[in-house]
């Protein structure tokens, strides 16, 4: 009996990191096809077809089309994420899994030694949700030349003796204020 609790307790831990892999996985490779395609279908589609692909006690992981869910999150002052389904624009997605619920499309139960001495069967609901935060990037390169003007008050006149103007753009900016060219 020993033997067989301690299997047990050890297979509910296999079991719990195995589905929060799972529903991790889900909800992120829902959220990147949504930032990707714009598509609930799609995201939905993605992240069943990446649940089927983990193995949570054996067994091909499922989760339910309509545990799936979009919505918004927002960052708050204590820099924890706030998550509102159906709000817009999207940006998060939400996985539910649930393991032994009996629910149609979900993970089967799993079937341990307790269970035969008349405990119920074990079951677990796991959440979790991605988000994708798309930030704007500027880069603004000045090949003009014209952030290194003297401050002289001359239009186009550049100081000779500016130790940070490399020797041939130098020459070239002395020759191209000559009026020789």
């Amino acid at each position: 009996v020993m033997t067989a609790g301690t299997v047990n307790v050890t297979y509910v831990q296999l079991l719990r990191t195995q589905q929060k892999i799972a529903t991790d996985m889900a909800s992120k490779a829902a959220a990147a096809t949504l930032v990707r395609t714009e598509s609930e279908d799609d995201a939905v589609a993605s992240a069943l077809s990446v649940a089927a692909a983990h193995r949570v006690g054996a067994l091909p992981f499922q989760v339910a089309a309509d545990r799936v869910e979009f919505g918004h999150s927002s960052e708050t002052a204590n820099g924890n994420f706030n998550f509102v389904v159906g709000a817009l624009p999207f940006n998060s997605a939400r996985v539910i899994s649930e393991l032994g619920s009996g629910n149609p499309g979900e993970a089967s139960a799993v079937g341990l030694f307790f269970e035969r001495l008349g405990y119920a069967p074990y079951q677990r609901t796991v959440s979790s949700i991605s988000t994708f935060v798309i930030n704007d990037i500027v880069l603004c390169l000045d090949r003009s030349g014209s952030m290194k003007f003297d401050m002289s008050g001359n239009t186009w006149t550049y100081p000779t003796d500016n130790p940070h103007v490399e020797l041939p753009y130098r020459d070239y900016l002395v020759d191209s204020t000559s009026d020789t060219g």
